[in-house]
């Protein structure tokens, strides 16, 4: 059963065209159910991004390349995340638009979903008995 939801800031959070609202509103009604985790391979600057848009507070930990050495292509990246979460690797689902990220996160034993569209990850769909 998914515990925690580790996403990508920057491509996922944020792409292009700013914030994503679908993935905001997803925080901000399910930060009771589940911890919200984050992780970009940028610096602390997407702190600042995060709290400029209220979301900041939801977040129990945001993993930034300010924080540690490792990679986001490091599986020892997503096992220190998820040993920070006091979770299983398994119970943790991670969206990520670099597909490396993703197979990486996999390596660690984490469900890893390759994001490119709202569509990836969608409560109605694939992932609904797991986020339940």
């Amino acid at each position: 059963m998914i515990k925690a939801v580790l996403f990508d800031v920057q491509g996922v959070l944020y792409t292009h065209e700013g914030l994503n609202r679908d993935l905001a509103a997803f925080i901000r009604n399910k930060q009771d159910d589940f911890v919200m985790a984050a992780c970009s391979a940028s610096g602390d600057e997407v702190k600042k991004a995060l709290d400029r848009d209220g979301l900041l507070g939801a977040f129990a930990l945001v993993v930034t390349a300010d924080t540690t050495p490792l990679s986001k292509n490091d599986p020892k990246l997503y096992q220190w995340i998820a040993q920070a979460l006091q979770l299983q690797p398994e119970e943790i689902l991670f969206l990520d638009d670099v597909l490396s990220f993703v197979r990486a996160a996999r390596k660690a034993g984490i469900r890893a979903i390759h994001y490119r569209s709202p569509e990836d990850f969608s409560l109605d769909h694939q992932h609904e008995h797991d986020l339940n």
